[in-house]
């Protein structure tokens, strides 16, 4: 009796592990799904997880918070499943009940993904890649450490990616002046600095590092004295 008590325990990991397994899949698939049915997204998704896991790997990053960032990469903007295409694809300016159901995608995403075992590390990641160092960010106003460094990290890749490619109410700009973009938003207390400068040794090197970080000190106090650039506004009603 104790040997087939064993076994059926045995079983039913096995069992759990191919559920867990066939779950992921899918919500990976959807995942990939929600990029691919938006002409303008793309390749998002995987081009932020392999940004990222760039990134963490030039920090030296544990195994394990590379793999969050690939993971949490891939399904960060999943939460977006439950959000219209006539919002996701309006050419102009949302509406604030628009505004505000864009703003439940990480809490949707974190909800559609909390039952997998496999995706617990990426769960900050979801939940979080919204919020800002100086507490403005959404949906839990987290503030400095308070965001750990891989979403920190994810937060820098995924802003860069929108950026750089084209969205329905806007083009997309040259990866040069997303950096410096980057750095405004670094200014008004948004990003962290010292990723934004690591982001930018990664893409354009040392001579390319020094010169973005100066164009965007010499923008910043144009910046603070005015709302935010074209691009820094739209994105931010957006959510990406």
């Amino acid at each position: 009796m104790q040997w087939e008590a064993l076994s059926r325990v045995h079983y039913l990991l096995q069992l759990k592990a191919y559920i867990d397994d066939r779950a992921k899949a899918e919500i990976l698939s959807l995942a990939h799904s929600i990029d691919a049915e938006d002409a303008f997204r793309g390749g998002h998704s995987a081009r932020v997880s392999n940004t990222a896991v760039r990134l963490g790997k030039s920090l030296g990053l544990s195994t394990n918070d590379l793999e969050a960032l690939r993971i949490g990469g891939l399904v960060h903007d999943i939460g977006k499943i439950g959000i219209p295409d006539t919002i996701l694809s309006k050419p102009g300016p949302l509406a604030p009940d628009e505004s505000e159901i864009i703003r439940g995608h990480p809490i949707l995403g974190e909800q559609i993904c909390a039952p997998l075992k496999s995706f617990r590390d990426a769960l900050p990641l979801i939940r979080s890649h919204h919020e800002r160092m100086n507490g403005t960010g959404y949906p839990d106003g987290l503030c400095g450490e308070e965001i750990s460094l891989i979403v920190r990290l994810l937060q820098i890749a995924d802003i860069c990616d929108a950026l750089t490619s084209d969205r329905p109410y806007r083009k997309a700009v040259s990866l040069p002046r997303a950096l410096v973009i980057l750095y405004e938003e670094a200014d008004r207390g948004w990003l962290d600095e010292a990723l934004v400068s690591q982001l930018a040794l990664v893409t354009v090197g040392t001579q390319g590092l020094a010169a973005i970080s100066n164009r965007g000190r010499s923008r910043s106090s144009r910046v603070t004295r005015r709302s935010g650039n074209k691009s820094t506004e739209v994105l931010n009603r957006r959510g990406m």
